[in-house]
């Protein structure tokens, strides 16, 4: 992960996006292979010393190699030798989130879902047949909201290519939900039941 454009844009909402991108991504290997293999998590001395990086702060030593700062988010050790079920590379190839007007056009009838796009000033989210949300407290520790951080990212990824598999549950997620003094939604995901109407993706 490159830090230099994505802090500059997001300051002190980089780091949630940074672990996002790279618990889909690690989420998305484990889906393909479907099966665990071993992983290290950064950023740290033991995953910069796997990869034989120095820490993102040594500019110069990145730069004498011809690169930028990296900071190592994830490692995962991948056997010599792996098969990808067919099945499972069409669905993540096809996994798509639903566009805003799919939901838009859904009535509103989830509660908890209307709860949701208030307190994150996203309207759309309101016509989602269901929402699944990861929630912490915002005096937690700061290990705390990073192993939080992880375990919802993770696990909505693993609802989003799962649900690309079966095909009968589209998925968005939800990023940017601003906290509030007594919790925080770290992330979320919003449902529409079924699959896309072609036909109306044709008109």
């Amino acid at each position: 992960m490159q830090p230099g454009r994505s802090f500059g844009r997001y300051r002190h909402r980089a780091w949630p996006l940074w672990i996002a991108d790279a618990a889909y991504a690690l989420e998305a290997v484990r889906f393909l292979l479907d099966t665990d293999f071993p992983t290290v998590f950064g950023p740290g001395p033991e995953i910069r010393a796997q990869l034989g990086v120095p820490p993102a702060t040594e500019t110069s030593a990145w730069l004498s190699r011809g690169l930028v700062p990296e900071i190592p988010l994830v490692s995962i050790e991948l056997p010599s030798n792996w098969d990808i079920a067919s099945q499972r590379r069409h669905a993540l190839a096809r996994r798509r989130s639903p566009k805003l007007a799919d939901f838009v056009r859904n009535p509103v009838r989830d509660t908890n879902a209307a709860h949701l796009a208030e307190l994150a000033g996203q309207a759309w989210i309101a016509h989602a047949d269901r929402i699944e949300t990861w929630k912490i407290i915002p005096s937690a520790s700061a290990e705390t909201i990073y192993d939080a951080l992880w375990h919802a990212h993770r696990a909505a990824a693993r609802l989003c290519y799962d649900a690309a598999l079966s095909q009968k549950v589209r998925c968005r997620p939800v990023s940017g939900i601003p906290a509030a003094a007594e919790s925080w939604t770290m992330h979320a995901v919003a449902m529409l039941d079924g699959v896309e109407n072609k036909e109306e993706k044709a008109e």
